[in-house]
């Protein structure tokens, strides 16, 4: 049997870096870790082959190859999705659908032609899904009544992907988050009780990513990182001693919730673990706001001090944010923007409220008779369009998004909040004298990704020549440099990283301001020129 896995084009948003940054010649930022994980569960006996859309368009070739095309997609990749199902049925291909996309909104996929729809997670659907795809079974809808125990998840087949097309490697130790905010949809999908891998399994895919030889970054896609705190504490543990046999070849990201402040022992553990940045779901500063959206995690300790507390530990801190909440007054966003440059939060990520199926939201405005169409996700990411009906006039709720993520991105404000943020930060545990080693590429093998090779010099030398020369805003940058080199020097390195970011960031506001004025959008001001 011989399998086409395909990832859909995501539209472009905040995190198209790799788009954003062409200096760094990487095509994309994540690889599509769900369809690797699906690939480690299929029979070794089955020949492979993965196309992400994101690196390179789908060509007649791949469809020669197939006997069958399974495509894994999230929401934002519902159009190509949806187009690639329709390009392989008039091939006359045998179509699988799976993912969040698949998942949440099944008639979509099924309407389009798949022939099998896998909902929810793969794991224990396994022999049924390889039983249809051999039969060639039509009109199959597979869905398990208990979600997997994670234990029994191989290591994703990382093999079937070329690395250096990526910024970031992913992998998952756990799923599910035991919160439940109204506009999430973590817990539809993958419920409220955190499960998790062995220590033994995710140290076997930290070894299968060294083997393979990527060393650099690595987005832990976990829900929440922290949401069982002894699993965590447990991982953690061996994750460091991992590191530290290793030459400490990645670099790490995670996603916690804000009560991760209240636990130094757990932010001690990710530092010297090499998790140097969360992502933390903030998403209003307005604490009435909060509770109707039932994210009281978000007020039982003031905001503002978790994350400062977060900060000093040495963290790196990026906020998500949404406009449009049930409750939300008129100036939202640039309360937003107040909070921000007050917290000195640098990389956030604004998104306009959308009403993901299967969510509390969703079945409320269901109820109600707001939820609209989910259409055009390019110009939901762009924030010029939702898909409901909020509290207040949708025109000023995208012309205060559109505001809000044009100034948050103007290098003034984006600098000084990344200066403050890094004066934060404690000094690195290097500078602090605690035991650390130097990164090695390990067992003579080229180093895939990570190390600072002559691309991201080359992107360095573009923002220095950008910014540091040529920009009006140059004396701002010089100072601050020259301040933190002073003060906190084993910190430089993130705030250069930082405000390259900025590049691409800006871009991407521009590019939303854009497609506002050819809508017509009433902007709050005019874009820069």
């Amino acid at each position: 049997m011989r399998v086409l896995l395909v990832a859909p084009k995501f539209p472009i948003s905040f995190y198209s870096l790799g788009e954003f940054l062409p200096g760094l010649k990487r095509k994309v930022t994540n690889p599509p870790l769900g369809l690797l994980t699906v690939a480690a569960l299929l029979p070794r006996s089955w020949e492979l082959r993965l196309v992400d859309e994101n690196v390179r368009p789908l060509a007649q070739d791949d469809y020669d190859f197939a006997d069958t095309v399974w495509i894994g997609a999230m929401l934002p990749q519902r159009e190509s999705a949806l187009a690639l199902v329709r390009a392989a049925k008039a091939r006359g291909k045998h179509v699988i659908g799976g993912g969040p996309f698949a998942s949440s909104v099944a008639h979509e996929m099924i309407e389009a032609g798949c022939d099998v729809l896998v909902r929810g997670e793969a794991e224990n659907q396994v022999d049924a899904l390889v039983e249809a795809v051999t039969a060639r079974r039509t009109g199959v809808l597979l869905e398990a009544a208990t979600r997997p125990d994670m234990t029994t998840s191989l290591p994703p087949r990382y093999d079937l992907i070329n690395l250096d097309d990526y910024l970031t490697m992913s992998l998952q130790t756990t799923r599910g988050c035991p919160h439940n905010c109204e506009f999430c949809d973590v817990v539809n999908l993958n419920g409220r009780v955190p499960r998790s891998k062995t220590c033994d399994q995710v140290i076997q895919e930290l070894d299968a990513l060294f083997e393979l030889g990527w060393r650099g970054h690595v987005m832990v896609c976990d829900d929440n990182i922290i949401g069982d705190k002894k699993y965590a504490r447990e991982l953690l543990g061996r994750m460091v001693r991992w590191s530290k046999d290793h030459g400490e070849p990645f670099q790490f990201t995670a996603q916690a919730s804000i009560d991760l402040a209240q636990h130094k022992d757990i932010i001690d553990l990710l530092t010297e673990a090499n998790i140097g940045e969360v992502f933390i779901g903030i998403e209003s500063p307005d604490e009435d706001v909060l509770r109707k959206a039932n994210k009281g995690n978000n007020v039982r300790n003031p905001l503002a001090e978790s994350l400062r507390l977060i900060m000093q530990n040495g963290l790196l801190v990026q906020g998500s944010f949404i406009i449009g909440l049930d409750g939300e007054r008129r100036g939202a966003g640039q309360r937003i923007i107040d909070f921000a440059q007050r917290t000195g939060l640098p990389h956030l990520m604004l998104n306009l409220l959308t009403a993901l199926p299967g969510t509390m939201l969703w079945r409320r405005y269901q109820k109600d008779g707001r939820v609209l169409p989910f259409e055009n996700a390019q110009d939901m990411l762009f924030g010029v369009r939702m898909n409901l009906v909020p509290d207040r006039p949708v025109q000023e709720v995208i012309a205060e998004y559109i505001d809000a993520i044009a100034t948050l991105y103007s290098p003034p404000q984006y600098f000084k909040r990344a200066f403050d943020h890094i004066m934060l930060m404690r000094p690195t545990r290097a500078a602090l004298g605690r035991p650390q080693t130097l990164p090695s590429a390990g067992k003579g093998q080229p180093a895939a990704g990570g190390g600072l090779k002559w691309r991201e010099v080359r992107v360095g030398l573009a923002f220095f020549g950008a910014h540091g020369f040529k920009s009006r805003h140059r004396m701002q940058f010089w100072s601050q440099f020259l301040t933190i080199r002073r003060k906190n020097p084993s910190r430089l390195m993130s705030y250069i990283l930082l405000c390259i970011k900025c590049d691409a960031f800006s871009r991407f506001a521009k590019m939303a301001q854009a497609r506002a004025l050819e809508l017509g959008v009433p902007l709050l001001r005019r874009p820069e020129t």
